[in-house]
């Protein structure tokens, strides 16, 4: 399989593979209302996991592409309706989640 053939696989894989959600449960906010506008839970999108607001894409998916040493601009190339703007803030506020967990 070609490089950019296999590029293409793990991203399908990716977008496939949200099942779980442990940096928010490791966290302990798995449960907790989001106070963002830009990540939201709503029990009748993909049965409450936090998404992008106006979305059906995973706050998670976000943080799988970067772990996995992908670049933001290849999730928002694969997430066409996630904007920069919502990925920036998003990462902003878990940032924040968890340096206020560590004080």
């Amino acid at each position: 399989m070609g490089r950019q053939a296999a590029g293409a696989e793990e991203s399908r894989r990716r977008r496939e593979s949200f099942v779980g959600f442990s940096f928010l449960a490791r966290l302990g906010v798995e449960n907790e209302p989001m106070s963002s506008s830009v990540i939201v839970k709503n029990p009748e999108i993909l049965g409450g996991v936090p998404v992008f607001a106006g979305t059906r894409v995973p706050f998670q998916a976000l943080l799988d592409y970067l772990e996995g040493g992908q670049t933001l601009d290849e999730f928002l190339s694969d997430f066409p309706t996630v904007s920069r703007e919502a990925a920036i803030a998003a990462l902003e506020e878990a940032k924040a989640l968890v340096v206020a967990r560590l004080k």
